[in-house]
């Protein structure tokens, strides 16, 4: 198909121009943008933005939840935790709608991450965990390679190294067996911790 036509199948496309300002954001809609591509967080921001009001105008409550979640990523890189924080809350309740225990154990984690900044480290343990358990029972590896090491962060916060780095370890095992491309972050924090115990 001649990319500056519009595609009927997509609801991101049709109908939209050549000039449409949407068309900018398709290439940001994946998720992994704001791991792999750090200097384009505003641009994935904008683009998740611009794409959340289309899927609000469509009544597409699925992408919405997911997309909020993809906000709650971009806006945690970007340092704006209080916006990550809401961003998954909306995530969270939209996943309680739909009984959608996936997207429920995304935004959780994603708590689970941004109230550790805030020192909310005891929080971020029970959202961390709950989103371990949604991803343990639904066999989800990626996911709960990510809640564990979520919750090894919020562990070290509490001052619990040697669990912290148990967790870290378990969750770069997970990510290193399916390939992620997160399991290089964690092995990172992992190396960090354990240079300091020696």
């Amino acid at each position: 198909m001649n990319c500056h036509q519009p595609d009927p199948l997509n609801p991101l496309r049709a109908g939209q121009e050549i000039n449409d300002p949407r068309r900018k954001c398709e290439p940001l809609a994946n998720p992994g943008s704001i791991y792999l591509r750090p200097g384009k967080i505003n641009s994935a921001v904008e683009c998740f933005e611009e794409q959340l009001e289309i899927t609000r105008a469509a009544g597409d409550h699925a992408s919405e939840g997911e997309l909020f979640c993809h906000l709650g990523r971009a806006f945690y890189r970007r340092g704006e935790i209080l916006r990550a924080i809401d961003s998954y809350e909306q995530c969270l309740r939209i996943a309680h709608q739909q009984s959608n225990r996936l997207r429920e154990g995304e935004a959780l984690s994603g708590l689970g991450l941004a109230y550790i900044p805030l020192g909310y480290a005891r929080y971020a343990i029970q959202r961390s965990e709950r989103a371990l358990n949604i991803f343990r029972k639904m066999a989800d590896s990626s996911g709960q390679g990510r809640a564990l090491f979520h919750l090894s962060l919020a562990v070290h916060k509490l001052g619990n190294r040697r669990q912290a780095i148990a967790l870290a370890e378990e969750a770069a095992k997970i990510l290193q067996a399916i390939g992620s491309p997160e399991a290089a972050a964690v092995r990172e924090q992992l190396a960090s911790w354990q240079l300091r115990t020696i």
